[in-house]
């Protein structure tokens, strides 16, 4: 009797639910179906929630960061980019500066940031910011993406790629593309390079909507170009997942892949025939004259710097990390030793990566993603031969393997899910104090100069600090100590002839002026400077002929000009001025 009560009251609810959704009504959820709709919502949401608040709170300090050295010249005091309107020859000129730049697109990101918040340095942080969050979410789908397709179940290929984008977001080595502002170029052409490359993997599952993602995929690859030379590898490296990822470089991997082979060396060969023309070698030989670099040097040395990376990826310690790096260059191959040492190692990675390709896949390429990354700013250029922010997407080469690997192949995941999480802690830590170092222009350059006291860069700029607040005399103790380690450098001598004439001493500011004109004849500044000390003086005469030289030698200061002006009408020459 009990039974069919129970039953006929089943049979009731039965019928009033279907009653309810013939009528139209959603029908009332319960507790335990609300508890799962809400478990499935963050399992979908969730993660990547805390991937961008976790980054968040590392990156708290970046916001209140100050403008630094090449942000100087990129944005407060480059007129391209303070821009008055949207309108598109404003925004042309901008983006290309009378083709005097090579990254048109982060140009443009960084006329807008001016447009809307002129020079308040937190806007360009959070444009920073969002793209840095961009790159994480992108290295998260993509590898999610690239599990599944090896074979991997979904819960451990989600797993997986999530803790690897979690140790990118929060590696200290980050801090450098994301904080340095002017670094947008670095951050831009990595995001636009992973979007591209998620992009093209999505394109080669599809079936029907193949156009789309490869039309998406070209986008950003483009964008990813306009933002950074870098990014001229990515075709290559498309080209390379391909193959190890989807053709599984089983025979004929190299026939079915003939034409896309033959495009690439098409691209490269007329790429290199723009590079090496007459005028772009007579320019690296002139840049080259006036670095402490020299083209061979700099190709010998490039297997040495690219083993001393790994050291960063793998211990990054605020005290391992700066700004600048001195790093000597090698002088022979044996000079010093590490430098045969460092291209045998490399010969021999490159080797046993190939070799073992098809056994190793994920292992092999990471190798040709780190060289890859990293290439560009390899080669023989007149550029620095270390800087943190160019590991930017190479770290992938070492998280992806350490991190990966475990958690897709491990029996038990508590262990490695609970040290991966740790290790995300203790590089959030270290993400965090390193992003303090870049809140101010002083707390910057100091940290290099307790990194490197015999930098003299850190101790002009350090000079140029202290002159911004009126502490000259502090500010010429550091330009005397960056003259004294670095003898032949101009700008220690102009900024402290600034210092001088600021305290109303002249004449030693002229000599200071003087000294710079001499080390290097061409120095438009020092020219501009000496006339103003002149001027002080009443030697009109020779302040015209400075100001006159620093104007033929392409000083863009109308101040020149205006200088000028007032000195002819103080010799009584009003026909000139």
């Amino acid at each position: 009797m009990g039974r069919k009560k129970k039953e006929s009251k089943k049979q009731i609810k039965a019928s009033d639910a279907r009653q309810t959704v013939a009528a139209g009504r959603r029908p009332m959820k319960t507790k335990a179906s609300a508890a799962g709709d809400g478990r499935a919502w963050f399992a979908r949401l969730g993660p990547g929630i805390i991937l961008l608040t976790f980054a968040l709170v590392i990156y708290l300090p970046s916001f209140k960061g100050a403008f630094h050295l090449d942000d100087m010249h990129s944005i407060v005091d480059n007129p391209y980019v303070h821009i008055r309107n949207l309108k598109p020859a404003t925004l042309f000129r901008a983006a290309f500066q009378d083709f005097h730049q090579n990254r048109p697109l982060s140009n443009l990101s960084l006329a807008l940031n001016y447009y809307f918040g002129r020079l308040d340095p937190f806007g360009y942080h959070v444009v920073n910011f969002i793209f840095f969050c961009l790159t994480g979410l992108g290295i998260w789908l993509l590898l999610n993406r690239l599990f599944l397709q090896l074979g991997f179940e979904q819960a451990r290929s989600g797993l997986a790629a999530w803790l690897c984008a979690l140790l990118w977001s929060s590696h200290p080595l980050n801090t450098q593309a994301v904080t340095y502002i002017v670094q947008r170029h670095t951050s831009f052409a990595g995001a636009f390079s992973i979007w591209s490359i998620y992009f093209f993997h999505l394109g080669l599952e599809a079936k029907k909507r193949q156009p789309l993602f490869y039309g998406l995929c070209g986008l950003c690859a483009a964008c990813a170009l306009l933002c950074k030379e870098t990014a001229l590898t990515l075709p290559a490296m498309l080209l390379l997942y391909k193959i190890y990822f989807f053709d599984e470089l089983k025979p004929g991997w190299l026939r079915s892949n003939g034409k896309w082979i033959v495009a690439l060396a098409v691209f490269y060969g007329l790429g290199a025939l723009v590079a090496l023309r007459p005028e772009m070698l007579a320019n690296l030989r002139r840049d080259f004259a006036g670095k402490h670099i020299s083209a061979w040097g700099k190709f010998l040395t490039a297997p040495r710097a690219l083993f001393w990376y790994l050291h960063l990826v793998v211990l990054p310690l605020p005290r391992f990390l700066s700004l600048f790096h001195e790093f000597p260059l090698s002088r022979s191959f044996f000079h010093p030793y590490t430098t045969a040492v460092s291209w045998l190692g490399l010969l021999l990675v490159v080797y046993l990566a190939l070799a073992r390709a098809r056994r190793s896949r994920i292992f092999s390429f990471a190798v040709l993603w780190y060289l890859g990354s990293l290439a560009v700013e390899s080669m023989p250029l007149p550029i620095e031969i270390v800087y943190d922010h160019r590991l930017y997407l190479a770290l992938l080469s070492l998280i992806v393997p350490a991190c990966a690997w475990p958690v897709l192949k491990a029996k038990s995941l508590k262990p490695v899910l609970a040290l991966s999480v740790a290790v995300a802690l203790v590089f959030g830590f270290f993400s965090f104090s390193r992003n303090r170092v870049w809140t101010s222009e002083a707390s910057l350059w100091e940290d290099v100069l307790q990194k490197y006291p015999k930098n003299a860069s850190a101790c002009n700029q350090l000079g140029l600090v202290y002159a911004g607040e009126g502490r000259l005399d502090l500010a010429i103790q550091y330009y005397d100590k960056a003259i004294e380690l670095n003898p032949s450098g101009t700008d220690a001598y102009n900024n402290r002839g600034n210092a001088y004439r600021a305290r109303g001493q002249a004449g030693l500011s002229i000599k200071d002026f003087s000294k710079a004109v001499e080390l290097n004849p061409r120095e438009a500044n020092a020219y501009y400077n000496r006339g103003l000390a002149y001027a002080d003086q009443g030697r009109f005469d020779l302040a015209i002929q400075d100001y006159s030289k620093a104007i033929e030698l392409g000083d863009k200061n109308g101040e020149a000009y205006n200088n000028r002006g007032a000195a002819y009408a103080n010799i009584g020459r009003q026909d000139l001025a």
